[in-house]
């Protein structure tokens, strides 16, 4: 709004002519300058002091401000860079597993147990799957012939007295049967590890 003055009626004299002192009329109009001049002056100083206060938040505000940018900075420099790996990690699923790495930036959880073929066996559930390896006294492999045939069973006889050669040829040739098929257990097992070789 623009600042207007009161104005002076033509019609009001500016003294008295007896006395030549201001008249009534014009002193009122003086007054009302007067007024309006330091009405106008207060609401200047109002408006200044408000300035004076917006300025002073305007300063704290960009203080505030330079120092969000100064932690933004910070935070930035020690920020870890952006990673296909990571990108790849972060899609992976809650569940409890083992991870596993398919390719450069491929990635998989496997789970512990034996609910599938792909899963993770455990010590516990390994050790019914499996032959655990023996660590005990070392065992040396048989010489001579190894068989993994099948055969039968030796069913003992009565043994006269004396012995007649064919009762002691059948319990050598029996005896040959069981060695040859303990040597080839013995091989298997120590090739497997069950024993140590």
């Amino acid at each position: 709004m623009a600042f207007r003055l009161p104005r002076l009626p033509r019609s009001v004299a500016l003294v008295e002519a007896a006395t030549q002192y201001a008249t009534i009329g014009f002193q009122k109009w003086w007054q009302s300058v007067v007024s309006k001049i330091e009405a106008q002056e207060e609401t200047q100083n109002q408006i200044i002091a408000e300035l004076t206060e917006t300025q002073a938040e305007l300063a704290a505000q960009q203080a505030a401000m330079a120092e969000a940018q100064e932690n933004i900075l910070s935070l930035d420099a020690g920020k870890q860079d952006s990673s296909d790996i990571l990108t790849a990690l972060s899609g992976l699923s809650d569940s409890l597993g083992v991870l596993e790495q398919t390719g450069p930036e491929a990635f998989v959880k496997r789970p512990i147990g034996t609910s599938a073929d792909t899963d993770i066996l455990n010590r516990g559930t390994a050790d019914t799957r499996y032959v655990q390896q023996s660590v005990g006294a070392q065992w040396a492999s048989p010489s001579g012939t190894a068989e993994r045939t099948t055969y039968t069973t030796y069913t003992a006889p009565t043994i006269t007295n004396p012995p007649t050669q064919a009762e002691v040829q059948a319990i050598a040739d029996h005896v040959q049967i069981l060695s040859r098929r303990m040597k080839a257990l013995l091989d298997d097992l120590r090739t497997n590890k069950a024993l140590t070789p």
